[in-house]
């Protein structure tokens, strides 16, 4: 007497099906995965001229933002952070390839001598420091 059993027609086209929709997901998962990876966002870069100073024509301190985006999609940068003195909401586009110069007015009395270090927060998540400076006398 034979007890050996098989699965039907049908089950064995179902787990086939399951197991072909599985390494489908997993390929394009890592594919997906590799080629944001290997994509070059925005890359911005800060540049020396990037400084605080005080106007004297307009009685107000100013920080000149100096920046270069050398990736392959837009940067837009919507907030600037004088780390421990004070966060500035801005709206700055930086298209691929482009070179900004802006000027910021800024709210706090600065004094000369005093470093300070620049963030520049954009939509993309991600977050830029400046090179420390000091303010010139």
């Amino acid at each position: 007497m034979n007890t050996n059993k098989a699965i039907s027609d049908f089950m064995a086209t179902l787990i086939l099906i399951a197991v072909t929709v599985a390494i489908v997901a997993g390929f394009l998962t890592w594919l997906l995965t590799t080629y944001y990876t290997l994509s070059k966002p925005e890359v911005l870069r800060i540049l020396q001229e990037t400084r605080i100073y005080y106007n004297q024509e307009e009685s107000k301190w100013v920080l000149k933002l100096h920046v270069r985006n050398v990736g392959d999609t837009t940067g837009e940068i919507y907030r600037v952070e004088i780390v421990g003195w004070e966060e500035i909401e801005v709206s700055i586009t930086v298209n691929p390839g482009q070179e900004i110069i802006q000027e910021i007015e800024l709210s706090k009395n600065y004094t000369t001598g005093t470093w300070y270090l620049v963030k520049l927060y954009l939509k993309s998540g991600t977050t830029y420091l400046a090179q420390q400076q000091q303010i010139p006398a």
